[in-house]
């Protein structure tokens, strides 16, 4: 125990060195929940914090846009242990201060009672290594741990996107936006529609007003795991991919927003169907299948609650498993529109390539050249041609071996060129790992090419996991 004292304040004293001599952009924060509460407010993860300042504060009750929210919201109930901007997290010469001039409670750090308002300090400097912190008080259950270090590389966030006023990490991002469609179902499911629609109305519009991270979060969706409802993360991916379709196929004009909103209510109708059925391991039964397929008609039952209900959401939600040679359900229709088609296919696709309870996924390219046999069976030649200049014969995720040896990984695809997308490289020609993760676009070199999708499962998991 003396020993591990002893190695932490050494740990601590050549921190505290390379802070005064470098930088201050070195200096980075890693927040950890230390209570299940706190923990789910970071849904079980640590938060890196890397750009400041940064904001913490209860959410608000509207949730109107996720622009105007802090950096990191944490839902509380009354009675509130947070305030709305609780506290904010600075940065000065290479030292990280918290800065609380308005909450009602403060907070304890490091058994130091932070919070103008209450007595306390109005900003404290947080030590090198491990700080602890409890918002709200003595009583309160949000109880973290915030690690001040250097980034040395270990701690390096990729994939990072400017979202309103905010650089953040694109898997927090996707977190939140999985965070705001659970609440937009669930006020939804308890006959709160209007407001769900406004929400999940305003939702898109964030998104649309930061075109920017469409990509990245199409490349984050592609992770074949899952959120903890399945419901919520289909329904969020088939709206991503819907978004990345249409600003690649550019023909729904200004029905772009009606078509996002309907990919995402599309599934809404699941809801009316038993959890045993939907998170069922085994097979799934006739008499469960023919359970499932009445989701169609609940979810247009449902969304017809709506007042002035929207008519492509009422269509996709109860057409979106309809196919052209007549075999779909509900009704077994064969003329379908193109709208509600290219859902179903990304609806389609998107369920292909996750994990469910009863099976695993298929790599994206498998995913695609199924996509591609059943043309002229379930989907109809022409939707195909434009699914595949939408997302590529080799999808983003896919794992490929290129001409010269190389082994990457498709991060970004060309709606012109769909066997020439955009490859991180991971492997050299050598075989030796590479850990740069250089980019290609095959675009622009006529002489690299894809020889082969080396997509696997284990493989994809071992080495390309995100």
């Amino acid at each position: 125990m003396v020993q591990e004292d002893i190695l932490e304040v050494l740990q601590r004293e050549i921190i505290l060195d390379k802070i005064e001599k470098n930088q201050e952009r070195s200096t980075i924060a890693i927040l950890r929940g230390q209570s299940a509460k706190s923990a789910k407010a970071l849904l079980g993860q640590e938060l890196i914090i890397r750009y400041f300042p940064f904001h913490i504060g209860r959410v608000t009750n509207d949730m109107i846009t996720l622009r105007k929210e802090p950096d990191l919201t944490i839902k509380d109930h009354s009675p509130y242990h947070l305030s709305r901007l609780h506290m904010i997290l600075e940065r000065r010469e290479g030292k990280i201060f918290l800065v609380d001039p308005m909450s009602r409670l403060g907070s304890l750090v490091n058994g130091e009672l932070l919070g103008e308002k209450i007595g306390g300090m109005s900003e404290l400097p947080l030590r090198p290594g491990k700080n602890e912190i409890r918002m709200g008080g003595d009583n309160s259950p949000y109880i973290f741990t915030i690690n001040v270090v250097i980034d040395d590389g270990s701690y390096k966030v990729r994939d990072e996107v400017r979202f309103g006023d905010h650089t953040i990490p694109v898997a927090f991002l996707y977190n939140r936006l999985c965070q705001q469609t659970s609440l937009i179902f669930s006020q939804f499911i308890d006959k709160n529609k209007n407001r769900s629609l406004r929400l999940a109305y305003n939702m898109v519009e964030s998104i649309l007003a930061n075109p920017e991270v469409i990509d990245p979060l199409y490349y984050f969706s592609a992770v074949p795991e899952t959120f903890k409802d399945m419901i919520v993360t289909h329904s969020l991916n088939v709206a991503i991919y819907a978004l990345k379709f249409a600003r690649a196929i550019p023909i729904l004009g200004e029905d772009l927003r009606r078509f996002v909103l309907a990919a995402l209510f599309h599934d809404i109708g699941m809801y009316d169907i038993p959890l045993e059925i939907i998170n069922k391991r085994d097979l799934i039964t006739d008499d469960e299948y023919e359970v499932i397929k009445g989701h169609s008609l609940d979810g247009k039952r449902r969304l017809s609650e709506i007042e002035d209900a929207d008519a492509m959401l009422l269509t996709v939600a109860l057409e979106h498993h309809e196919r052209i040679d007549g075999r779909g359900y509900p009704k077994g229709r064969k003329d379908i529109a193109e709208y509600v088609e290219l859902i179903a296919m990304v609806d389609f696709f998107e369920a292909l390539t996750h994990y469910r309870p009863q099976r695993g996924p298929v790599t994206p390219h498998e995913g695609m050249r199924l996509l591609i046999h059943l043309r002229q069976a379930i989907f109809s030649p022409s939707m195909v041609k434009l699914f595949i200049k939408g997302f590529s014969l080799f999808p983003v995720y896919s794992v490929v071996r290129l001409n010269t040896g190389e082994i990457g990984q498709v991060v970004a695809t060309n709606p012109d060129w769909p066997l020439r997308p955009t490859v991180r490289i991971f492997f050299g020609r050598n075989g030796k790992a590479l850990l740069d993760g250089r980019e290609i676009d095959l675009k622009e070199d006529k002489y690299l090419y894809i020889v082969k999708d080396i997509s696997d499962r284990v493989f994809v998991d071992n080495y390309f996991k995100l």
